[in-house]
């Protein structure tokens, strides 16, 4: 029989058989073990688009080491997407702060961030000027009242289309924009996008470069 075939390779937890009848009940789980939630938020950095202009399309332009690079001009406006998951629990409020080098001589400004869960927004705010404990300059932002949500891997959210389409919507990519202008161009282009969960600074964070992909140019 059918029935007997998937039996055999499938796992149950219960199976009770009622007395006098020819009915048996079988209460099947999946006991496939699987690593626990962490109990702290985790956030991980899933992809993003490096530095391009906010109002003309996109130009690149390759360079000796070969891999091209967006164009932005001075007095130019530009936007920056990330993307990640919560693999951890649930958070309430993160911080994002952008670091580095490039930021020393103040030739990249930036302005209002946005926070998004899929295609809906979440939070929004102006990220502040603010020199860090080392001493190096930078901006901040800390979205107290943002609420990040458990997600599933990718991975296991490629799978669940086909499979379990239920267990699709276990997956809860966000995305961060932030917007910036070019006021000089930089001595340094080293800069970071440094995000992490409030409760969770050491282990929930993720950190990505962001401008060695970017030329700067006169208009």
């Amino acid at each position: 029989m059918e029935i007997a075939q998937q039996v055999a390779i499938m796992q149950y937890s219960y199976l009770e058989e009622l007395a006098d009848t020819d009915i048996t009940y079988l209460y099947f789980s999946d006991t496939t073990p699987k690593p626990p939630i962490p109990e702290l938020p985790m956030f991980r950095w899933t992809g993003g688009q490096w530095p391009v202009p906010l109002n003309r399309v996109a130009q690149m332009e390759m360079q000796k080491s070969m891999l091209p690079k967006n164009i932005l001009y001075i007095g130019e406006e530009f936007v920056m997407t990330n993307h990640f998951i919560n693999e951890g629990k649930a958070a309430k409020g993160i911080t994002i702060n952008l670091v580095g080098n490039g930021l020393e001589g103040e030739s990249l400004a930036f302005g209002q961030v946005e926070l998004f869960e899929g295609s809906n927004p979440v939070a929004k705010a102006t990220l502040d000027k603010v020199a860090f404990q080392d001493g190096r300059k930078g901006y901040s932002v800390n979205l107290v009242n943002a609420e990040i949500d458990n997600s599933i891997t990718y991975s296991e959210y490629s799978k669940a289309i086909t499979l379990n389409k239920l267990k699709a919507k276990g997956y809860r990519p966000y995305t961060i924009r932030i917007f910036g202008k070019v006021l000089n161009t930089p001595d340094e282009q080293e800069l970071y996008l440094f995000v992490h969960p409030n409760e969770n600074y050491t282990d929930g964070n993720f950190q990505t470069g962001l401008v060695d992909f970017a030329v700067f140019k006169e208009n």
